[in-house]
């Protein structure tokens, strides 16, 4: 019973979950409001945003489980490895999506809907997209981009300047993010039939130097918040400063990367990639 219900985790992907969540709770804290707020609705919040995204994961695995087990890095899964049926597997995966917008429900209508539109569009849409254009991941990085906005407006109920301007960083963040773990998986993607870096021709200087550009873009859409509202910018000079900093040692990867375009150097972009977005963030609530 207990290896049934680990492989029904998996189909979750909590270390992901989890960093979606973790992404939600820095939007929801950089809300002024949310202090005000019942503490119950930071609980509402994180379990809202787990299985959602729990839902969204594992529908991913459902609609690509024959491609999974072409991969190397997820062949593993419990759907190629037929540790649970087909149905069980899209049971649970409607299970995890209707506790999650409950949840989200509990905090507003709003949020209730950005929670539905992430996962249609990362399961429904982005998903069955990446067999045919590299434009898959701009579709992906609007979901993937939904957190800080959907944890923003869970605590003000209404959209506005900043919620819009912490979902445009994180949505500009995607790209050198997801484009250097397409890097590093490219020979295995290549068995799927994916081909997700932005610009033909595999593991190129072309494709380094795109990388390197949008990681470059991220810089000023990270200091957006210095700048607007113009009556009253939200992020102080310190802040900027700080987030100014972590850009251009992002930068700094990229380049080395760019420099010398190789596994071992994508592999460091691509972590760099994962401690950027939650620094970044925590540098947000200081304000």
């Amino acid at each position: 019973m207990m290896q049934k219900l680990s492989f029904f985790l998996a189909l979750a992907k909590p270390r992901l979950s989890f960093l979606v969540v973790f992404s939600a709770a820095m939007g929801y804290a950089f809300s002024e409001n949310s202090a005000e707020l019942p503490n119950i609705y930071w609980l509402y919040l994180v379990l809202g945003g787990f299985f959602v995204t729990a839902s969204a994961n594992g529908f991913n695995q459902v609609l690509e489980r024959d491609i999974d087990a072409k991969m190397a890095r997820t062949q593993n899964r419990p759907l190629p490895r037929k540790k649970i049926s087909l149905n069980a597997a899209i049971a649970v995966c409607m299970i995890y999506g209707a506790i999650g917008l409950f949840f989200l429900y509990l905090l507003n209508q709003i949020t209730l809907y950005l929670g539905l539109v992430s996962l249609v569009l990362y399961a429904f849409v982005y998903t069955p997209l990446k067999k045919h254009t590299a434009w898959s991941v701009l579709v992906g990085a609007i979901p993937g981009a939904m957190p800080p906005l959907l944890g923003y407006v869970a605590a003000e109920n209404q959209f506005g300047i900043v919620p819009g301007l912490l979902f445009f960083m994180q949505f500009m963040w995607q790209f050198p993010h997801f484009w250097s773990i397409a890097w590093v998986g490219f020979e295995d993607y290549q068995k799927a039939d994916y081909y997700l870096l932005p610009l033909p021709g595999g593991k190129s200087k072309q494709n380094a130097f795109m990388i390197l550009l949008y990681t470059a873009l991220l810089v000023p859409c990270s200091l957006f918040l210095w700048v607007f509202p113009i009556e009253n910018p939200i992020l102080g000079d310190l802040s900027a400063c700080l987030v100014l900093l972590m850009g251009l040692l992002f930068v700094y990867v990229a380049y080395l990367f760019y420099n010398k375009p190789q596994q071992k150097e994508a592999k460091t972009l691509m972590f760099a990639s994962f401690l950027y977005l939650p620094i970044v963030q925590i540098i947000y609530l200081l304000k």
